[in-house]
This record gives C-alpha cells, sequence and structure tokens, in this order.
C-alpha cells in the first residue's frame, strides 16, 4: 500500500485492545490517516504512544456504543470496528452493546456516507467442524446463555454482532462490510503496546494470557477452543487492511484460521529448543491437551478471491510462539524495571472456558 492513502482517514474502534492496536499500527505504516476511539485512562496514554504521527488523531468516546459519532465519522473512508463487548461483562449489557451497539456504530456509518466497513467477529461463530460458509452459524441461542457461564453468553454475542452486520449489509448492498472471524489469537504485541500497561495487568494480554501460562511449570490452563485453529495477530490485522480495500461482493463473512498446525505441546516444545534459558518455567508439554488436529479446513481460496489474504501467507506457528514469548518477556521486563513484582497467574487467564465447541 502506497504512502497517498494518507487522504484515507479510518476510523478505529478497540484501538487500545491487542488487535486493534496492532491495526493501527499497520494502517499508520500503510500511510493511512487514523482516527482511533479510547476512553478514560486509556485516551491519554494512546494519544501519548502516537503523539509524534501527524497523521494519527486519538478522540475521547466513552461508550462507541451510544454516543453520538457524527463529528468523529466526519470525512472518514473506512470503519475498522475491533471493540467488542468483554469475556465476563454482565449478560444483559453485553448481548445490547452486540445488537443495539453495532446498529448505532452502522446507522452512524450511513448517515455519515462511510462506505466501508470492516468488523471483527470470531472464528468460534461459526459451527464446529464447520462448514465455514457466510451462511453457516454456531447453534447457539439466547436460551442457552442464560443457562450457562459467561462464555456462552460472549459467544453469543459475537454471533449475534455477526448477524447484525449480515443483516445490515443485505438491506445496505451500497456499504461495502467485510466480517472476518479470526482463530485463537498469538503473536507478539506490536511496538508501544507495552505503554498502555503501565502496571500489570495480565487481562490486556487477551489470549496472549495463555502463553504466558505456559511460562509457569504448574500451569493447568489450555483452553479448549485451541482445537478450532489459531492465527498470528500480525494476519488478523493484515486481513483487516486487505479487506478495508477489497471489492465489494455479497455476504463477505470468513472464518480467517492459520492453516499451521497450532498445539500447545509443540508451542512448549519449540519454546525449549528456541529459547533453552526457559526451559525451567515451562509447563509440562505432556500436560497439554491432544486433537485429531489444531486448525480449521476453512476454504482459504475463498478469503484469497475476495479479499486478497493469499492462502500460503500465513505465518507460521513457531515464529508465532517464539516472537510471542520473546514479547511477553520484553513486557515482563519493563514492569520490573518500574519495580512491579511479576508473575506468571496461577488463576486461568479468562472466567470461563467456551466447551462445546
Amino acid at each position: 500500500m502506497s504512502c497517498d492513502n494518507s487522504s484515507k482517514i479510518i476510523f478505529v474502534t478497540g484501538g487500545t485492545g491487542f488487535i486493534g492496536f496492532q491495526v493501527l499500527v499497520q494502517l499508520l505504516a500503510s500511510g493511512y490517516s487514523v482516527r482511533a476511539s479510547a476512553r478514560g485512562k486509556k485516551f491519554d496514554l494512546l494519544r501519548n504512544i502516537f503523539s509524534n504521527y501527524k497523521n494519527c488523531d486519538v478522540v475521547d468516546i466513552p461508550d462507541i456504543f451510544s454516543d453520538d459519532l457524527s463529528d468523529v465519522l466526519r470525512g472518514v473512508y473506512g470503519i475498522i470496528h475491533v471493540a467488542a463487548p468483554l469475556p465476563g461483562a454482565e449478560s444483559e449489557r453485553t448481548i445490547r452493546d452486540a445488537t443495539q451497539g453495532s446498529l448505532h456504530i452502522l446507522n452512524a456509518a450511513v448517515k455519515a456516507g462511510v462506505g466501508r466497513i470492516v468488523t471483527t467477529g470470531s472464528a468460534v461463530t461459526f459451527p464446529a467442524g464447520g462448514p465455514y460458509g457466510p451462511n453457516d452459524w454456531y447453534p447457539i441461542t439466547r436460551e442457552d446463555a442464560e443457562h450457562t457461564n459467561n462464555g456462552s453468553v460472549y459467544l453469543l454475542a459475537k454471533k449475534l454482532t455477526d448477524q447484525v452486520f449480515m443483516e445490515f449489509s443485505e438491506s445496505h448492498p451500497e456499504l461495502n462490510i467485510s466480517i472476518l472471524g479470526p482463530g485463537l489469537t498469538f503473536g507478539p504485541f506490536a511496538p508501544g503496546f507495552e505503554q498502555l500497561l503501565p502496571e500489570p495487568n495480565y487481562t490486556a494480554f487477551s489470549s496472549n494470557a495463555y502463553f504466558y501460562a505456559l511460562l509457569r511449570p504448574d500451569n493447568v490452563h489450555f483452553p479448549v477452543h485451541l482445537q478450532n485453529g489459531a492465527i498470528d495477530v500480525r494476519d488478523v490485522a493484515r486481513a483487516h487492511l486487505l479487506a478495508l480495500e477489497s471489492p465489494p461482493a455479497p455476504r463477505k463473512r470468513f472464518a480467517i484460521v492459520s492453516p499451521h498446525q497450532s498445539s500447545y505441546k509443540t508451542a512448549l516444545e519449540t519454546i525449549a529448543k528456541e529459547r533453552p534459558a526457559l526451559k525451567h518455567r515451562l509447563a509440562d508439554p505432556s500436560k497439554a491437551p491432544v486433537w485429531p488436529s489444531y486448525t480449521l479446513n476453512v476454504n482459504r481460496e475463498k478469503v484469497e478471491q475476495v479479499i486478497g489474504f493469499k492462502a500460503d501467507s500465513y505465518i507460521p506457528w513457531a515464529q508465532t510462539v517464539v516472537e510471542t514469548i520473546d514479547s511477553l518477556l520484553a513486557v515482563e521486563r519493563y514492569w520490573k524495571a518500574k519495580g512491579f513484582h511479576v508473575e506468571v497467574p496461577s488463576t486461568s487467564p479468562f472466567p470461563f472456558t467456551v466447551s462445546k465447541l
């Protein structure tokens, strides 16, 4: 992508998150002008990180799902919507943000004349075992979510968000809407991300927290949904940028999952080989779960055809593993240099495990 992208303003939600921050960095590296939303303490942190970028404007939006967006969307070329309700949040608010909140953003885009929208879904909103077409959905209902744990509420919220975007794209064919559902996302933090973590906050690691748990010898927290495949966060962000500029097409909803087998056992063996100084910190590879496959049989050729993400360009699992661990250790050193006690948590990184996938 060339530097003449500077005339294109991209509005990004969720820019302080693991995936969203990577999207911001790749947009800026590709020459786009960026308008990123943030709130509370993270507004000042994000603004300071990008203070030297003339083409990056950070705007304070307390609630992206309900606040007036007319000013921030003025002159915007495209929207990359990464913000999402957090796992474990109160269920009624989670569902409301997923549905009415998504509609709020979409209606604001129409009113502002924004024609290109990319949103981050999740691979687990597709049926377990496939198929992975735009009309295929994981069979969870509101009733299921009401009678199970917060993991099901979160899964339902992601599914409903995707459906809102799909239905809106059908009623507004003039919009170029893409819905990308990444698998479990790992990868090194984009440069500067550590500045969003002025003190230890392991939840902010997002799914990388499961990798961080590998650095605890007695770790037993291996999320079952890795059997649905993984993807490097840099590939997730790259897919968003490609989808943003891809030609219009009906029902652009894809699961994006690396074709590389991505098991925790292999990850632990790779770390031990490539970073032998960490052997004393590693969990026991024999405790890692074993499944028949560690990826999904998605139609990557279709993804390449529609958005231009080449099927043979996914970052290899071993590279993701080593560079993620290096990145986590860099954050460790950053915190320790500030005088904080740092220890890999013994509890699960998230308060639930989606067990029905």
